[in-house]
């Protein structure tokens, strides 16, 4: 026969127990607070699920095709609910390093199953801000006819090449991927307002702003433009510089100096391949007489 005793010690022990366990567990949680252990997932200001991650490779999909890959230090991603690691709206990205753009499909249809992109150009850069759709502006005359796809903001010593051989650095570049209004072509763009050096071959480019096509390799640059050349030199607000081709086509007032000669030109056009040049109108500024610039050529004939 069970005595007081024994029913009372059975008691004390079940209260002992209803006590114990949540007091055991709230003294490990605050105790995991004061020292700061990890937590397990984060979330940004307004609640929406923010991936962290560290020292790691990371490639961007979109239509089912890579759209740019890269290495970072750190990786902070505003993932879509409901989708893949890959299907982000928006990041943050530091130490960015063996950066990859690559070529859209063609044709320039969505496909069920992944497509493969040829790479276009290569980057680096401190600092990433990555956005999805319509989250940022376009120029004004950008938006005029097209959306925004996507757009990567590069910051801090960037460095870009395209596989052609064209090298440019800037403080800061935007790759941007457009889709023409009521149409499904799609098309790349690379932007920079806050100055650049665009160096291929035997031509270097100073420049304040410019744009371009990297599989078109045309290349616009304005507000302010200085070029050097094995011929010379050139200054003036717009040029365009057909990098396939080797031209370079200033459409307003140039000046420069071609084979050490200053001259003044409007509308000149530049083939840097048979080192010749044609302009509407030109002045040249000759150092010396008529006659003795004729005495030098007469020379030179015998």
């Amino acid at each position: 026969m069970r005595t007081k005793g024994y029913t009372l010690r059975r008691w004390l022990s079940f209260l002992l127990l209803l006590v114990g366990v949540p007091s055991v567990l709230f003294t490990l949680y605050r105790w995991a607070i004061y020292f700061k252990l990890p937590l397990p997932f984060t979330e940004t200001i307004d609640n929406r699920p923010l991936i962290r991650l560290e020292n790691a490779p990371f490639t961007s999909m979109i239509d089912n095709r890579p759209s740019w890959s890269l290495h970072a230090g750190v990786m902070e991603f505003d993932r879509i609910p409901g989708g893949a690691l890959s299907n982000i709206r928006s990041a943050t990205l530091t130490q960015i390093t063996e950066g990859r753009l690559y070529s859209l499909p063609s044709p320039t249809q969505p496909s069920p199953k992944p497509t493969e992109s040829k790479q276009v150009a290569t980057f680096r850069a401190d600092k990433g801000e990555y956005t999805i759709g319509q989250q940022s502006a376009l120029p004004y005359d950008l938006s005029l006819l097209y959306a925004l796809k996507w757009k990567f903001i590069l910051s801090g010593n960037v460095g870009f090449q395209t596989d052609s051989g064209m090298e440019l650095k800037t403080p800061q570049l935007e790759l941007i991927e457009l889709q023409r209004n009521s149409q499904p072509t799609v098309e790349q763009r690379i932007l920079c307002h806050q100055g650049a050096t665009l160096t291929y071959k035997e031509v270097t480019l100073y420049t304040n702003q410019t744009r371009f096509n990297p599989t078109d390799k045309l290349i616009e640059c304005t507000d302010g433009v200085r070029t050097t050349f094995a011929e010379g030199t050139l200054q003036t607000d717009k040029i365009y510089w057909n990098v396939k081709e080797q031209q370079l086509y200033c459409p307003g007032n140039v000046t420069g100096t071609w084979r050490k000669i200053p001259f003044v030109g409007e509308n000149m056009t530049i083939d840097l391949k048979t080192k010749g040049f044609s302009a509407r109108n030109i002045r040249l500024t000759l150092n010396g007489s008529l006659d003795t610039l004729s005495d030098s050529i007469k020379t030179k004939q015998r």
